[in-house]
């Protein structure tokens, strides 16, 4: 069996997604499947399952996890060592993001990074839910909300505003809404979000829960009808003639910034870089 299966199933089980764990692999979707499900054939068990909600383990899959994890962490020691036996300096800095931050953000700081440190290689993870990846050791540098970051050292980049989105021409005449008006309305709750800290669940006439780990599809509903929503509008980028787009009273934002591990940045030498991405 290749270690590579081993690798893409941990992915898939990490991000909860097919097409984000393929993504970082540089596979399509349907080739990535296709590994997966090659893979669990060699092993005669079903180790995972896909649904609407994402990828999780089986009962099976759940037993087998931690000799998944040493093995990769094992094979990526071996090579840690090759490397070192060849006197190669090994220098990776490993990224996590939200996919709004990947998506609008991301690309300008890697750009930068390449240009003033090409001897860094650099890897990106795209997550809803990056909480703990800064602990767990599974990433140096964490681009998301400053409620992610926990105690870890970060830098606030800038305020992101929270935006009522509505299917075109829901609200005519409106210019803004307020936090009361949006209770009266049909209404989409996007979890991952966190708006429980300015919208109170139970004071929706009508309320339905949206989960979902592509953020672009809250906005494919609300443009359909299904609902009005509140979303962040880093999000909106790029979407904004598919639906209406109005100010929330009182303004809310999220603040996103970077958060990163000290000891790993500073044996980069990439302090000064974070302090001024």
């Amino acid at each position: 069996m290749e270690t590579f299966k081993i690798k893409a199933m941990l992915s898939a089980v990490r991000h909860k997604s097919l097409s984000k764990a393929a993504e970082e692999f540089s596979y399509t979707p349907s080739a990535f499947s296709h590994i997966l499900t090659n893979f669990e054939n060699e092993l005669g068990l079903k180790v995972f399952e896909r649904s609407s909600k994402g990828v999780t383990l089986t009962k099976e899959g759940e037993k087998l996890y931690s000799a998944f994890t040493e093995i990769a962490a094992a094979e990526d020691k071996m090579w840690d060592t090759v490397s070192q036996l060849k006197g190669i300096r090994k220098s990776e800095l490993r990224i996590v993001a939200f996919s709004s931050m990947s998506r609008n953000v991301l690309s300008g700081v890697i750009k930068r990074l390449k240009k003033e440190y090409p001897h860094i290689k650099v890897s990106v993870s795209v997550a809803d839910d990056v909480t703990g990846w800064l602990e767990q050791n599974k990433a140096d540098m964490v681009f998301a909300d400053s409620l992610s970051f926990g105690d870890n050292k970060w830098f606030a980049l800038f305020e992101d505003e929270f935006c009522v989105i509505t299917p075109k021409g829901y609200f005519k005449g409106e210019n803004t809404l307020t936090v009361d008006e949006l209770y009266k309305h049909p209404f989409l709750f996007p979890e991952g979000f966190k708006l429980e800290r300015f919208l109170q669940r139970e004071n929706f006439r009508e309320l339905n829960v949206f989960y979902s780990e592509d953020d672009l599809s809250i906005i494919n509903m609300v443009k359909d009808g299904f609902g009005i929503s509140v979303i962040p509008r880093l999000v909106l980028k790029g979407t904004e003639a598919e639906i209406d787009v109005l100010p929330l009273t009182p303004k809310t934002t999220r603040t996103m910034g970077v958060a990163y591990d000290p000891k790993r940045i500073k044996q980069l030498g990439l302090l000064k870089f974070v302090e001024n991405i």
